[in-house]
């Protein structure tokens, strides 16, 4: 003979638990998605600025011509006349909570340079001034603890660029 009083689903108290279970998760995995999301917005501000300066160079080589760079602090112009800055700029980059400083000690260049700072590619693609420049991008909340939340760019005289993760808070 059939049961014909069979209730199927959950109880408030396994419907409680799986709420609870679902809470510690979320709180778990919360600070670890902001700080990916940190490292993120990081990165995607030092490959743009990366560009930027690609793109410096390149229009230098193929106009022929002196292409000036400005970059500041929350910000980055590329323009053909000088002084830069001054809404002649033929393109940007603004960074949101993101900032660039000075490079760590062991790769400062020799005067260190703080934005804003100015550099010129030349028509042979070169840097002008014609030293090597080393600078960081950082999250503005940027921990020692957390290496990833930096990069450091290097760019040697002949206007060649390297980006190296990690590189210290300012």
């Amino acid at each position: 003979m059939k049961n014909s009083n069979i209730v199927i689903g959950v109880t408030l108290l396994e419907m409680m638990v799986v709420i609870a279970v679902i809470a510690i998760l979320a709180t778990i995995a919360a600070p670890s998605f902001q700080d990916l999301i940190r490292d993120n917005r990081t990165s995607a501000h030092a490959r743009e600025l990366g560009a930027l300066l690609a793109f410096a160079r390149s229009e230098a080589l193929r106009r022929n011509g002196n292409v000036e760079v400005l970059i500041g602090v929350d910000r980055a112009d590329v323009c053909l006349a000088s002084p830069c800055g001054n809404g002649n700029a033929i393109r940007s980059v603004e960074f949101d909570r993101v900032m660039v400083s000075a490079a760590p000690p062991d790769l400062e260049a020799d005067p260190p340079v703080q934005p804003p700072f100015d550099l010129a590619f030349t028509n042979r693609g070169y840097i002008d001034p014609f030293r090597p420049l080393a600078f960081r991008v950082s999250h503005e909340g940027c921990r020692e603890d957390r290496p990833r939340e930096s990069r450091t760019f290097r760019l040697e005289r002949t206007g060649q660029l390297s980006i190296l993760p990690g590189g210290g808070c300012p």
